[in-house]
């Protein structure tokens, strides 16, 4: 809203000054979508703001198989991310936009056919746990599991305050342990990652990661 303050003068006479109330009629630019990720059920929407500087909220709308649009959410400058569900292999689309004081609207960005699968996992690898062994120079590495048929085993380590890993070995669905003798020239030590995999295709989640340090 743009505001201006006038001050009329006549001979003889003095007005008060009156104020002039010029209407917003220009709208917002859009918001941006950026990536999206998929959780079994969930989808993580996450975008970039409108650039306005007068915007209010940013309104989410979502759109079902037959059409149908609602009003999904509103959210305030700041909330920039929102965990939605969508329900076995029914696809859903989704709007974004961003809507000022004055109550002007931007265009509509979509996401569309977003559409959730599930994806079986094996059961989780517990107790998973290292030993360092100073006279062998090596590690010991053991773990517990409930399945030994059609999967194997995947380790990695990883060098701290590093970003990429490297195999350390792939094992049979019997193996519950492994000695590592080929990383102790590293000072810095290593941090070790395991998980089942199945013949199948089918995964385990990470092991919570165990940490050696010399």
């Amino acid at each position: 809203m743009i505001t201006t303050d006038f001050s009329l003068q006549c001979i003889g006479l003095k007005a008060n000054p009156f104020t002039l109330q010029l209407p917003d009629l220009v709208a917002p630019s859009a918001p941006r979508w950026a990536p999206w990720t998929m959780e079994d059920e969930h989808v993580k929407l996450s975008w970039y703001p409108s650039a306005a500087t007068d915007v209010r909220v940013h309104r989410l709308i979502r759109t079902d198989d037959e059409g149908q649009m609602s009003l999904f959410k509103d959210f305030n400058l700041g909330e920039n991310s929102h965990m939605a569900i969508v329900n076995g292999t029914v696809s859903a689309s989704f709007g974004l936009m961003a809507i000022d004081s004055a109550g002007n609207v931007s265009d509509t960005v979509y996401l569309r056919n977003i559409v959730s699968t599930y994806v079986e996992k094996l059961p989780a690898i517990s107790n998973f746990k290292v030993e360092l062994l100073n006279a062998e120079k090596a590690i010991q590495l053991e773990w517990s599991y409930d399945m030994e048929n059609n999967i194997s085993f995947v380790l990695y380590r990883k060098k701290p305050e590093s970003d990429e890993t490297e195999l350390a070995g792939r094992f049979s669905g019997q193996t519950r342990s492994f000695r590592d003798q080929g990383p102790s020239a590293f000072k810095q030590g290593f941090d070790y990652y395991l998980k089942a995999v199945a013949d199948d295709g089918r995964e385990s989640d990470w092991a919570a990661p165990v940490k050696v340090r010399f």
